[in-house]
């Protein structure tokens, strides 16, 4: 996973029932700059080769849009049409893609991402420097979706809500009942997650009060599930569940994975990139939303190497 302020990198295994395993978890900063973290992963992992990397929520831009059901080639220029009025570059300059989210009446909910492709080449080059090989590239967000569906199978089809915090952008993704809804935000120049309470709950609360105004008339929301760095002030879970009426709680990333040496210690709910790298690799389930955003060049050596 690629954060603002960190690289952290997970290795799993998967049990005969195909539970997951996390063999080992390291986290390095990039205060140094992103191909040092980068290396000094690759160090303290097993073995570095290839895997997935994870895009935090700040470099890459997300749209909903609602289409019409059409046939697969029209659906397709229309999606394309969608993400030329939708992302602030054009499409020349950018890796994007689309998952469709669900139906509603007779259209299409579709998920538009994309991130420029001078900062993707820029991350890509520098894991590949460190002895990585990105096979695919996505952003966090689906990957947190996966990770509480992995996570949390009793809450399947119920609605709850998702929140990201991270030290540039806040998330927040409605689930459950219906579409998925998903709502990012920066966090303002000069601010930062230590801002503390009221400050960052203030900012948490009125996102998530958006969020929940667009679902109005669905069911009733089981709860809200926080992630990232600007969710770990204390005392911020009972002060929203004041504020929103809602029960509160830290999503747990290993709720269901087994550590491969708990005698070595988990990684805490804190982890810098856990609940993302958990659900890179989580299967799918009712969660089946992903977005490739690896860069056209990597994925046409991508598909070369497996023609091979």
């Amino acid at each position: 996973d690629s954060g603002a302020n960190h690289v952290s990198c997970g290795w799993f295994a998967t049990t005969d029932s195909g539970r997951l395993i996390l063999s080992r978890y390291v986290c390095a900063s990039v205060s140094s700059g992103r191909s040092v973290g980068f290396a000094d992963l690759a160090v303290r992992m097993p073995s570095a080769g290839r895997c997935v990397l994870s895009l935090s929520a700040g470099p890459v831009s997300f749209r909903i849009v609602r289409i019409p059901d059409l046939d697969r080639r029209k659906r397709g220029r229309l999606i394309a049409f969608e993400a030329r009025q939708a992302f602030p570059w054009p499409l020349a300059e950018v890796a994007w893609d689309h998952a469709i989210l669900g139906r509603e009446g007779g259209d299409l909910n579709v998920l538009l991402g994309a991130a420029r492709l001078d900062m993707l080449t820029g991350m890509h080059a520098a894991a590949v420097a460190a002895g990585f090989n990105p096979e695919r590239m996505e952003p966090g967000a689906p990957a947190m979706y996966r990770c509480f569906d992995y996570n949390y199978p009793e809450l399947a089809g119920v609605p709850c809500v998702l929140v990201h915090a991270g030290p540039r952008e806040l998330l927040v993704m409605m689930v459950g009942e219906g579409s998925p809804s998903l709502r990012t935000a920066s966090v303002p120049a000069g601010d930062s997650p230590d801002e503390g309470l009221p400050g960052m709950g203030e900012r948490l609360h009125l996102e998530i009060a958006r969020v929940l105004a667009t679902r109005r008339g669905s069911g009733v929301v089981r709860g809200v599930f926080l992630t990232g760095p600007g969710t770990s002030q204390p005392g911020l879970g009972p002060w929203l569940e004041k504020r929103l009426g809602l029960p509160v709680d830290k999503l747990d990333a290993l709720r269901r994975v087994e550590v491969a040496d708990p005698t070595a210690g988990s990684p805490d709910l804190d982890a810098p990139g856990l609940v993302a790298l958990v659900g890179l690799v989580a299967p799918a389930g009712s969660a089946a939303v992903s977005l490739d955003l690896t860069p056209p060049l990597m994925k046409r050596a991508r598909e070369a190497r497996r023609r091979r």
